[in-house]
């Protein structure tokens, strides 16, 4: 009798223990409202503008941690970019901080509906720059692993 009692109390207190909430914030445990950019999801169904397009680089550039700003990971979902491997964020983010300057040099159309946001380097690079791409309604966003002529960017080539 009494292992059955023993047996019903574990039983008991494990599905207690496993109901507990974790002691984690609204905005930690909330990870499906997380974005790329840390700006609050929007469903554009219209084309960006040049400044739109920006304006979401930007936010873009800031909140994955390639500004000197810190990013906010309780809104912002971290995303890889190609080649880029780590064991955890605060490594990846180490290598990324202060990398690029947190304003637009400027930003393109191609391919009749993307857009290209470019980003000069925190150090002196000569005509180079870093580039955010994006479709058409800024719902598609990744910084691009090489780098663009920043005349090309500019309409000066």
């Amino acid at each position: 009798m009494f292992k059955i009692q023993l047996s019903w109390f574990i039983l008991i207190l494990l599905s207690v223990v496993a109901c507990k909430p974790s002691g984690l914030s609204n905005a930690e445990l909330d990870v499906e409202q997380r974005t790329l950019t840390g700006l609050p999801k929007v469903e554009r169904t219209t084309a960006l503008s040049s400044g739109d397009a920006i304006t979401l680089a930007e936010a873009f550039v800031a909140a994955q941690g390639y500004t000197n700003k810190a990013p906010d990971l309780t809104r912002v979902a971290l995303q890889f970019e190609k080649n880029e491997y780590a064991s955890d964020t605060v490594g990846v983010l180490k290598v990324r901080h202060n990398m690029l300057k947190p304003k637009a040099v400027g930003a393109r159309q191609y391919d009749d509906k993307k857009w290209l946001v470019g980003f000069e380097y925190t150090w002196n690079e000569d005509n180079i720059a870093r580039a955010v791409t994006m479709d058409s309604i800024g719902s598609k966003i990744f910084i691009q692993s090489q780098d663009v002529r920043m005349d090309w960017i500019l309409g000066e080539e």
